[in-house]
């Protein structure tokens, strides 16, 4: 939890204390972490008298950071008063990752998506993206981004839908987030979709384009 979320590296004086257990027995716990980044392809950097960092590709990062929510033990689950279509697990085991404002205030971003893409996720896949969106909203405000994906086309309808989602999320958190931000965001609509787009090029509804092009010039003030 704590590697996931934070932008420095953590003494073990305060791994012990979030633990509550002594530095001396903080060896096969973190043994444990260590495997368990390297199933993802990410690793602990640990520099004496500085701590340790999780490293690796962002991508690999929050793959990681995703499963883990998703292993998280819950003891009970409970009903969400959020939203019907939202696990009630995964909505206890995101609780203890994010605060419930967070998680409420991207339900209505990732349902707008919907309406723009002109379809209906799954159950399972509403609350993914949604937890997607939690991830990478917390990795930025930690100065953590992906790089730029160059094999994604920006003629997808996703692409547009993507930068719609950036924008909503900017203006509903008040952060800036990079534009790389855009290529993750379509690559977690692609693969919510049924069936993959069998042609680079879509004819995009009209509606969201002009939706599109409204909330662009919106936030450059146009």
């Amino acid at each position: 939890n704590m590697l996931l979320k934070s932008s420095s590296s953590i003494k073990l004086d305060n791994f012990a204390a979030a633990l509550y257990r002594s530095k001396s027995s903080l060896a096969p716990v973190l043994e444990q972490v260590e495997q368990l980044a390297e199933k993802y392809n990410c690793s602990l950097m640990k520099k004496a008298n500085y701590g340790i960092s999780l490293e690796g590709k962002e991508d690999d990062i929050r793959n990681l950071f995703y499963h883990y929510v998703e292993a998280l033990p819950i003891q009970k689950s409970q009903h969400n008063d959020l939203d019907i279509r939202l696990p009630d697990e995964l909505y206890q085991r995101m609780r203890l990752m994010f605060d419930d404002q967070t998680i409420r205030l991207m339900i209505p971003i990732v349902k707008a998506s919907e309406i723009n893409l002109n379809t209906h996720y799954c159950d399972y896949d509403f609350g993914m993206l949604i937890l997607k969106c939690c991830i990478l909203l917390t990795r930025c405000q930690i100065d953590r981004s992906v790089q730029k994906q160059t094999t994604i086309s920006t003629d997808l309808q996703e692409y547009y839908v993507a930068t719609i989602m950036k924008l909503k999320m900017e203006q509903t958190f008040h952060v800036s987030l990079p534009e790389e931000e855009i290529y993750y965001l379509e690559r977690v609509i692609l693969s919510t979709r049924k069936q993959q787009n069998q042609e680079q090029f879509q004819e995009l509804d009209s509606a969201m384009l002009d939706r599109f092009i409204y909330l662009v010039s919106e936030r450059l003030n146009v």
